[in-house]
């Protein structure tokens, strides 16, 4: 449970301004050492910069998704309980945003993160299932065995 919260604590950590000038400060250091004759004027420039910025938002949601996945007690409306979750967790970060006079909220990236909680839950589900079949699978070489 601790983890979750920290985790929602640097999702919204990443909603403050000190954090996309970070952020911003990297991705250009990041461009400059991998493209050094690219620059902030060129349109790809942008179109990286914008892909990178949703990127982030995506594996943030993604891990709050694989996190909510372990936390959450096995019901039947789970998997609608951590969707809502994600939708309300990314609909506060977008708020907090507002006070932030640089940032900018937006209700497409409220659903990108409630899409990153979902990719989160896939790969969740993905791995129990994969970690079920190898256990069942071994459980039979034991019993032949």
């Amino acid at each position: 449970m601790w983890v979750l919260l920290g985790w929602m604590g640097v999702i919204f950590f990443s909603s403050t301004s000190f954090a996309a000038d970070e952020g911003e400060r990297a991705f250009t250091n990041l461009c400059q050492m991998i493209m050094p004759h690219w620059h902030k004027g060129a349109g790809s420039y942008g179109a990286a910069h914008f892909v990178a910025h949703k990127i982030i938002h995506v594996f943030l949601f993604s891990v709050l998704g694989i996190l909510l996945w372990k936390v959450l007690p096995e019901v039947r409306w789970k998997i609608a309980l951590m969707l809502l979750l994600g939708a309300l967790v990314g609909s506060c970060s977008e708020l907090l945003q507002s006070f932030f006079p640089e940032r900018d909220p937006a209700i497409s990236d409220v659903l990108i993160n409630t899409g990153g909680t979902a990719l989160g839950i896939t790969i969740s589900i993905v791995f129990t299932r994969f970690r079920a079949r190898s256990h069942s699978r071994r459980d039979a070489e034991f019993s032949r065995a």
